[in-house]
């Protein structure tokens, strides 16, 4: 599985994609990564190919309420409730072992998002 902590593995497959991206004459304004990790390794690689961010490509991530690391103040990020949405899922999961609810319940639960704009 994917381990948003381990983004080196990523570097050449991101580098590979980039300089495909922006090789081409319709060369996109914005990049969108699904990790808050992703985007800060998207946000180096344009660096180094020339592609200053955020003056020539936005980058946008993915991540948590709690952002920490050298590119958070720099990078735009949707930000997902995470301790909210597992508690709910504990609290499910609770109900479910005490016979409260059905193993197949089909509650929706809507998480709270936010943007954090570096």
């Amino acid at each position: 599985g994917y381990d948003p902590h381990d983004v080196g593995r990523l570097e050449p497959a991101v580098d590979a994609a980039l300089r495909d991206l922006f090789r081409g004459p319709a060369q996109p304004t914005a990049v969108f990564a699904t990790f808050d990790s992703i985007a800060e390794l998207v946000y180096l690689t344009l660096g180094r190919l020339g592609l200053a961010v955020p003056d020539r490509v936005s980058v946008l991530g993915v991540g948590g309420t709690q952002r920490r690391g050298a590119l958070a103040a720099r990078l735009t990020s949707v930000t997902v409730d995470e301790v909210g949405v597992g508690r709910r899922a504990a609290e499910l999961l609770a109900a479910v072992g005490r016979g409260d609810l059905p193993a197949d319940h089909d509650e929706t639960y809507t998480a709270a998002v936010g943007l954090s704009d570096g």
